[in-house]
């Protein structure tokens, strides 16, 4: 009995690696336009005290004015904590 003979493989690059290699290459830009946000950026107002004028010493962030309540009371029937999976479903 006679065993069938399968065409040769065409050397060169399949349609699951073009994929496969299309996909890092996407993911990687992505990923380096991400990074670009993470650069120091310069404040519309400059970096200086509003209080004294001065320059600021350190890139701290603003201080609040308004003083936060010292107890906050939440009245509801369902309260969802988290911003996961399970917390996204229940909302």
């Amino acid at each position: 009995m006679k065993t069938a003979q399968s065409a040769p493989v065409a050397q060169g690059i399949s349609r699951r690696s073009f994929l496969r290699d299309a996909g890092l290459a996407a993911g990687g830009i992505g990923m380096l336009a991400a990074l670009g946000g993470c650069s120091p950026q310069k404040s519309e107002a400059g970096d200086k005290n509003p209080e004294t004028g001065k320059e600021r010493v350190t890139t701290e962030l603003a201080i609040p004015e308004a003083k936060a309540p010292e107890k906050t009371v939440y009245d509801c029937d369902v309260l969802v904590i988290g911003g996961g999976f399970a917390g996204l479903a229940a909302a």
